[in-house]
């Protein structure tokens, strides 16, 4: 039986190249920028570590954008979102960011020593002063690093929610969606990310997932295993 161009046997043979693929560049897929995320790039200080919101107000132009192997997110987006609209006190909102960027070097420093659960508990603490698309991004690396993939892929979500431009979020997020056999919203994912990055170069192992991912994903669509109707191009 033949549907969208994929026959059950095309499918069976595209999963398992996938998985194939998977299991030989697992490593690469899987724990892709846990720590190559902290390694020094031009925007970063010499530690390799994202600046701390105020710090990089003064590191960078704003009209700089994100590369894709930025740790975080923009300076524009750190501190927006992590200084309250109807606070009413500069003190306090000064306090709560400085006291997240504290809490936010701590877990930085915990994911450089491999310390995955410490990690998670200051980047828990951080979000509790202000919420910052680069503290869900950095706690998801932690959370893939225990195999909590569920919370991973939530911490994504809450990152892509607050910054829709974090392409390495949703590579992220593919990559854990691949783990998880959801193949739609891998490919949906690895899509957007496509998108996003229609003004550069994108990475050929980018590429190749999704021309293995999208027929899966419309094979399972057609065959009721997917409840999202939304068509890919």
């Amino acid at each position: 039986m033949k549907q969208n161009g994929l026959s059950t046997g095309g499918a069976m043979s595209r999963l398992m190249t996938l998985e194939r693929l998977i299991k030989e560049r697992e490593d690469e897929i899987l724990n892709e920028h846990l720590l190559s995320d902290v390694e020094v790039s031009d925007e970063e200080g010499d530690d390799g570590i994202e600046p701390a919101a105020d710090d990089k107000m003064n590191a960078e132009k704003p009209s700089e954008k994100r590369t894709d192997d930025d740790f975080a997110t923009d300076s524009s987006d750190d501190n927006a979102s992590v200084v309250s609209e109807d606070s009413g006190s500069g003190d306090l909102n000064s306090s709560s960011v400085e006291k997240a960027n504290e809490l936010k070097s701590q877990g930085d420093n915990h994911v450089h020593s491999g310390e995955w659960k410490e990690a998670i508990r200051c980047y828990s603490e951080a979000l509790k002063h202000s919420e910052m698309a680069a503290l869900y991004g950095n706690r998801s690396l932690c959370y893939m690093k225990t195999d909590e993939f569920d919370k991973a892929e939530r911490d994504c979500s809450c990152a892509i929610e607050l910054d829709p431009t974090y392409k390495r979020i949703f590579r992220r997020r593919a990559a854990i969606r691949l783990r998880r056999r959801d193949y739609y919203g891998s490919a949906k994912d690895l899509q957007d990310l496509r998108i996003l990055s229609a003004s550069s170069a994108v990475d050929p192992n980018i590429q190749e997932e999704y021309r293995i991912i999208l027929p899966l994903a419309r094979y399972i669509a057609v065959h009721g295993n997917c409840s999202n109707d939304e068509k890919f191009k």
